[in-house]
Order: C-alpha cells, then sequence, then structure tokens
C-alpha cells in the first residue's frame, strides 16, 4: 500500500507505484526522465563548449605574449596529431555510447530491490549529502527523502531500530533515479 509520507518526499503517485510494480513507467514518470536525459546532453554540451573557448583564448593569450609566428608553424606541425586525437577522442566517445545503450536495451525500465534500507549523511562544507542503500545499491538522495526515511529507520538517538523496516525500492535503470518506495513491514 502507497504511504503518504513516502508519496510525498519521493514524488510519486498511488498509481505510479503501481505501474512500477508492473514493472513499467507511468508517463509523468517518462516525461521527468526525458527532460532529465535532455538537460544531461545540454550540461555536456555546454561543457565541452566552455573548454573549446578556454583552449582558444589560451591560444589566442598564447600568440600575443610570444611570437604569433613562431606558433603558428608549431600548430601547423602538430595539427595531424591534433586530428588524429580529436577523431580517437570521437570514435571513443561514440563506441562509449553504443556499448552503453545496448548494455541499457538488455535492462527493463524499473527494477526493483528489496531490503533494510541504510541512510546516511556525508558533511560537505555548508551543504550536507544524503543516500540511501538498499540491497547494495546506493542513491544519493534529497533532504526531504532522508528526513522521511529517518523517522522510519532511526530512534531519537539516530540509532538503527532494533528490527527494521523492509524496503521496496522501484528505480529506473538508465537514470539511476529511484521512482518509487514502498513499506513491506506490517505496521
Amino acid at each position: 500500500m502507497a504511504d503518504p509520507q513516502l508519496m510525498q518526499a519521493f514524488d510519486f503517485t498511488a498509481d505510479e507505484l503501481r505501474a512500477n510494480q508492473a514493472g513499467q513507467l507511468s508517463p509523468r514518470q517518462k516525461d521527468i526522465l526525458e527532460q532529465t536525459d535532455i538537460q544531461q546532453t545540454l550540461d555536456i554540451g555546454c561543457a565541452f563548449a566552455v573548454a573549446v573557448g578556454v583552449g582558444a583564448l589560451l591560444l589566442l593569450a598564447c600568440a600575443l605574449l610570444f611570437n604569433v609566428g613562431a606558433l603558428i608553424a608549431s600548430l601547423v606541425n602538430i595539427l595531424p596529431l591534433i586530428g588524429a586525437a580529436a577523431v580517437a577522442l570521437v570514435v571513443a566517445v561514440i563506441v562509449f555510447q553504443v556499448r552503453g545503450q545496448m548494455e541499457r536495451r538488455n535492462q527493463p525500465d524499473v527494477v526493483t530491490l528489496e531490503g533494510a534500507p541504510q541512510i546516511r549523511e556525508e558533511e560537505g562544507g555548508y551543504n550536507a549529502r544524503y543516500f540511501l542503500t538498499v540491497a547494495d545499491k546506493t542513491f544519493r538522495i534529497r533532504p526531504e527523502m532522508y528526513d522521511a526515511l529517518t523517522l522510519r529507520l532511526l530512534d531519537e538517538d539516530g540509532q538503527p531500530l532494533p528490527t527494521p523496516e523492509i524496503f521496496r525500492v522501484y528505480y529506473a535503470y538508465r537514470f539511476d533515479k529511484i521512482l518509487s518506495v514502498e513499506s513491506l513491514t506490517e505496521s
């Protein structure tokens, strides 16, 4: 049965839980994951553009500070090496992407884990990071997820309860993102 606290903290509905139990993604979950995929692609593209821009600025600075003719001659001499490195990089990225897609094709959209979860908080400057581990699989989680689980898994002193609650976690394999969570322990 869907737990309202877990539903709110992990942002899923009872219908989405039922879809995940059937090994499917809900339409909303598909949209969210597609947006995540687009955002990750844009992030990589922007990082690449920034790296190329910084490289061009460094090249320009060197050209202005040093003998421009000698710099251009050096660049022309190593141009075949730069071209070969660029081709090798492109081939490596394509191979990596194809291998990843082939691996993901063999995985279901929704993967299920069961077990007694463990949660932990890691301090990191002014930002803490939170993690959930179930069946040897660790996820980074948001603070509200951590808080909802803390109420169910730890006593007032922050120690694990003597009889741990058993959870089933549904996650999207390709994105390594938790979709929904349910308790298997009778209340």
